[in-house]
């Protein structure tokens, strides 16, 4: 299933899933300041994201201007980066050299983070069911944390009657070191991201 990010943060929304507040653009004009203020209130800065179907955006370069395929920068910034990226070329690992044309960005509010996990749920053709994969080696690059440390690298095969187990979700929260609220949430999140990956 190929979806941009503003669409599967829409669907983990249905799901009761918290998401950082954002809305899609496809063009830049003077109106967007006022657009950011009705959608994210006042604040001071933002993420802006190209949305393409690659990985790597973060860390993809414009071919016409060099810039970032995510940005974090003030408010007053936006228009000129949005229009930056929109109608441009993105290269990035998954791309290729050939890129990908932008037609839309995502504007989200910032979030403070003090640590970063990766969680993914996917079906894993040799066991035949879906698998939870866990680290809280950060949430960009897992293939290379794969590489470099195997074992920081949690997967939980999951059995297809019974569905992701409390259980399996508190081994995971465990593995974060979490505890108190953050493990409760935790533990809520990952169930109802499977409810959320079943549909």
């Amino acid at each position: 299933m190929n979806i941009h990010e503003y669409q599967a943060k829409t669907l983990l929304e249905q799901f009761k899933i918290n998401v950082p507040k954002g809305f899609c653009v496809e063009q830049s004009d003077a109106s967007l300041l006022d657009t950011i203020k009705s959608h994210l209130g006042t604040i001071d800065r933002v993420a802006i994201k190209a949305q393409i179907h690659a990985g790597g955006r973060g860390k993809g370069i414009f071919s016409e201007n060099g810039m970032r395929g995510v940005q974090v920068v003030p408010v007053e910034q936006a228009s000129t980066i949005v229009s930056g990226m929109l109608g441009n070329t993105l290269v990035t690992k998954q791309t290729g050299l050939e890129g990908k044309q932008v037609r839309k960005v995502y504007i989200t509010e910032t979030i403070n983070i003090d640590r970063e996990f990766y969680v993914s749920i996917l079906i894993d053709r040799k066991q035949q069911c879906p698998v939870l994969i866990a680290s809280a080696c950060g949430g960009c690059d897992i293939e290379e944390v794969a590489k470099k440390r195997p074992e920081s690298v949690l997967t939980l095969p999951i059995d297809p009657l019974i569905g992701l187990a409390a259980f399996q979700a508190r081994q995971v929260a465990f593995l974060f070191n979490l505890t108190g609220n953050a493990h409760k949430e935790c533990v809520h999140l990952l169930l109802q991201l499977y409810k959320a990956f079943l549909a």
